[in-house]
């Protein structure tokens, strides 16, 4: 009954967009970001090193991010993880990928794991 109650509370409930939101982006890029952009581009070999990458950026950011929100509050990291994860959106859509461009299949990996970071603990956390 208590999580039937939960659903009551508008705050419960705004949070399901967020979290919906969360799951979709991560499963974008170790789903369709490592078969699209780096399996084709670099080989299968490289996807580890691509998902490496976004783990680390993310765990380190978790941590930034996480004591950085007691000074400049959720909602301007809010922005800086949308603004980010839509900058990265667009120049996905718009880079033809070429096995010449090595660093930039790790720079995605590192924006998207900063923005996740945001998303991951601020909607988790106090």
């Amino acid at each position: 009954m208590a999580t039937f109650k939960q659903m009551k509370d508008k705050r419960q409930l705004l949070l399901i967009p967020i979290t919906m939101y969360s799951g979709f982006e991560q499963g974008f890029l170790a789903g369709d970001y490592t078969k699209s952009y780096v399996t084709c581009a670099l080989g299968i070999d490289y996807v580890g090193y691509v998902m490496i990458c976004f783990a680390a950026t993310n765990s380190l950011c978790s941590l930034a991010f996480g004591r950085l929100s007691q000074y400049t509050g959720r909602i301007a990291l809010f922005v800086l993880a949308a603004f980010t994860n839509l900058a990265c959106i667009i120049s996905l859509l718009t880079w033809k990928p070429h096995p010449d461009e090595f660093p930039v299949f790790f720079v995605f990996p590192a924006l998207w794991g900063l923005a996740d970071a945001i998303w991951q603990t601020q909607t988790n956390g106090k």
